[in-house]
């Protein structure tokens, strides 16, 4: 009798509910696939499940973080300097994505806005200034 209550009274999932976890699910996916592309050597194969990410949703840190990175390491700046700046908005608290906006507008040359990058990630408490300092600000 107890089962028959419980049963019945379960609510049904809803569709419209379940839709958002899906789809952080699918991007932790692409970005679990990437990581492991990468690690295999496979980087134009990371490069594409990052950007499968992105696509699903544009504001995934990780996502935007891990691509300006893998772009950044292949001297690919330009490219890099879109997705680093997204991820500094969308992290403006983490010192992480300014220090990687300022390594990469470093190698871009763009060496104001590049130490503004770097006072930004040291306001924040990054542990990095005394790698990142002597080189960009000199």
């Amino acid at each position: 009798m107890i089962l028959l209550f419980l049963a019945c009274s379960t609510p049904t999932p809803d569709p419209a509910r379940s839709a958002p976890i899906q789809a952080r699910q699918a991007i932790a996916s692409d970005v679990q696939a990437a990581h492991r592309l990468r690690m295999e050597g496979d980087r134009p194969g990371a490069l594409a499940a990052y950007e499968a990410a992105i696509t699903r949703d544009p504001d995934d840190l990780l996502a935007r973080l891990a691509i300006g990175e893998l772009l950044r390491s292949e001297g690919r700046w330009e490219d890099a300097l879109p997705h680093l700046r997204r991820a500094a908005e969308l992290a403006p608290q983490s010192p992480v994505p300014h220090e990687h906006l300022a390594v990469c507008l470093h190698e871009l040359a763009r060496h104001e806005e590049a130490r503004a990058a770097l006072d930004r990630a040291e306001a924040l408490g990054s542990d990095q200034i005394g790698v990142l300092g002597p080189v960009i600000r000199r």
